[in-house]
């Protein structure tokens, strides 16, 4: 069963405040859906207070049918430490395709486009749209997720 909802914090990327146990907020609510869910799952997961590290955790109310056995983490770091990783350009040059983008809201409204994205040969970047009201209401009009475009000069 899949849940409706895709955050439990309401999306806030620091419910309850960088360091103040947000993600505690978030199990607690997780386990509260879960007893009303009997069967589905539910993932809650956070971040390090300097987005140094990562945690995950799967809830159900369905026990294991095994014997949970906890794998030493250095076999799977160094396992994600052999996958391959793009290369990387901070001047980008040429047509390339959007993997993530985001629109960044101030009070008066959107002012900044970030996209990450890959050109061509397989090299990946980071870069700010130009500063467009039309492109920023577009970005969140539709999913832009694959679309291409150059380097505005």
């Amino acid at each position: 069963m899949i849940l409706a909802n895709l955050t439990v914090t309401g999306g806030l990327p620091y419910f309850g405040g960088p360091g103040n146990n947000y993600v505690m907020h978030s199990i607690a609510q997780m386990v509260s859906r879960m007893r009303r869910h009997p069967g589905a799952f539910g993932l809650v997961t956070a971040n390090g207070n300097y987005v140094t590290r990562h945690a995950a955790g799967l809830y159900s109310t369905q026990p294991l049918d095994h014997e949970w056995v906890r794998e030493e983490p250095s076999i799977l770091q160094r396992e994600l430490d052999a996958m391959p990783k793009a290369p990387f350009t901070e001047t980008p040059s040429g047509t390339g395709t959007i993997e993530s983008y985001t629109v960044v809201h101030s009070k008066s409204g959107p002012e900044l486009g970030i996209v990450v994205g890959r050109l061509a040969d397989d090299t990946r970047f980071i870069a700010n749209t130009p500063s467009d009201p039309a492109l920023f209401a577009d970005l969140e009009r539709r999913d832009a997720l694959g679309a291409t475009g150059n380097r505005a000069e």
